[in-house]
Order: C-alpha cells, then sequence, then structure tokens
C-alpha cells in the first residue's frame, strides 16, 4: 500500500464524527421518573496544504489538523400532579473544546480553546388527561432554555 493511499484512508476516517448517547433512568414510578442522560461527540479534521503551503506565514500555524469534541450531562424529570397532569423539567451542562488550530486561522493563537455552559434548565406543565375534551396533553406550557419543537 503507498503512502498516498494511506494518508487519505487516515484522513477519511479521521473526519467521520462520532456520536454516543446513553439515558439512564434513577427512578421510575407512579409518581414520576428521573433519567440521567450524557451526550458525547467528537469530530477530527485533516486538510493538506492550507492556505497553499503558506499556512504559517498567515495564519501562524501549519492548521493541517484539529480535533473538536463536546460532552453533555444532565438530568431531565416528571412528576405525576392532579388530574393526570404532569410537571416536568430538564437541566444540563455542555462542555466543548477545540484541539489544535483549523485552517480558517480563527484559532489561532488560542491554546486549545474551551468553555462550557448550562445547555438546558427549564420546567413546564403538561395537562394530560385533565382536559380531555381537547384531547391527551392538549396544553402543554414551559419555559427556560429548551429546544423548541
Amino acid at each position: 500500500m503507498n503512502r498516498l493511499s494511506v494518508l487519505l484512508r487516515w484522513a477519511v476516517l479521521s473526519s467521520l464524527p462520532l456520536n454516543a448517547s446513553a439515558e439512564y433512568s434513577l427512578f421510575e414510578g407512579k409518581y414520576g421518573s428521573l433519567d440521567f442522560t450524557l451526550n458525547v461527540k467528537t469530530a477530527g479534521f485533516a486538510e493538506n496544504n492550507p492556505w497553499f503551503g503558506k499556512a504559517r506565514e498567515n495564519i501562524g500555524d501549519a492548521g493541517n489538523f484539529w480535533w473538536e469534541g463536546s460532552a453533555e450531562a444532565g438530568l431531565q424529570g416528571t412528576v405525576n400532579v392532579f388530574g393526570g397532569s404532569e410537571l416536568y423539567g430538564a437541566y444540563s451542562y455542555l462542555y466543548a473544546q477545540t484541539v489544535g488550530h483549523d485552517d480558517s486561522g480563527a484559532t489561532s493563537g488560542l491554546n486549545n480553546p474551551g468553555e462550557g455552559d448550562t445547555e438546558k434548565a427549564y420546567v413546564g406543565w403538561r395537562s394530560g388527561s385533565l382536559l380531555s375534551g381537547l384531547g391527551h396533553n392538549a396544553l402543554d406550557l414551559s419555559g427556560g432554555r429548551q429546544n423548541y419543537t
């Protein structure tokens, strides 16, 4: 196998993103549930000859390989309340890290930048069968940092 073939295979495999998710039930019963969640994502990037071979002169770094990864851990839960309705909520923290310098030069001069922050923090209430004439969970009120769908 020649060197170009090995480099091409390595470049393709290193640029494939990897994603792993897990959800573990800590408690589940007639009064509600509590789950632990974990999401881990990573991707590696490689480029040959960025900036037409003048990367060091333009961005101060070779910029030919960098890796990005993140991990999000959290809790989500529900509490069953009156009339078949439920309270629900979630909290999660996300940390992301870049290792190396990308070929755009945006991370040049930064020593492996990374940062963490709250990703989700919300509470809500679902009507469940309380408003059965309108349908199950006809009313869903929530607020906070969440994904809106």
